[in-house]
């Protein structure tokens, strides 16, 4: 075999390869792109702002103290987003909206439960080893 047609050979055959790799770079990015930036994805990152504010006034307007607290923090919270949505929309939020509301909210709240059990596991541990007496010899 002569080597010597090898490196010809594969500069001619290294444009295409580039271009094909190039274009495969291209449609990947732009699925990408076109992915990040969807109706439902952007809705739902609008409602997910909806949900933080609605969880956050819930708090401060109802005690942990009062009967059902949970589900009385659930039933303002719903009632700051629907205030809130039509103030800043301008219009009702439809029954998929709310739903939306809804399971965004659940999850939110969950992820809250374990910050709040990770901080007070983190607090207890420090007060224990806080009190631990070290041993008499």
């Amino acid at each position: 075999m002569d080597w010597s047609l090898v490196g010809p050979a594969l500069l001619n055959v290294l444009p295409t390869i580039v271009v094909a790799v190039a274009v495969i770079v291209g449609i990947y990015l732009n699925a990408k792109w076109l992915k990040a930036a969807s109706p439902e994805d952007l809705k739902r990152k609008e409602i997910l702002g909806y949900v933080i504010m609605a969880i956050k006034l819930a708090e401060k307007a109802v005690p942990d103290t009062a009967k059902n607290a949970w589900l009385a923090k659930a039933d303002k919270s719903m009632q700051v987003f629907i205030e809130n949505y039509t103030k800043y929309e301008g219009q009702e939020p439809l029954a998929a909206t709310k739903a939306l509301f809804v399971q965004l909210r659940e999850q939110v709240l969950v992820e809250l439960d374990k910050l709040k059990l990770a901080k007070k596991e983190k607090e207890a541990a420090a007060t224990l080893a806080a009190t631990v007496i070290p041993p008499v010899s």
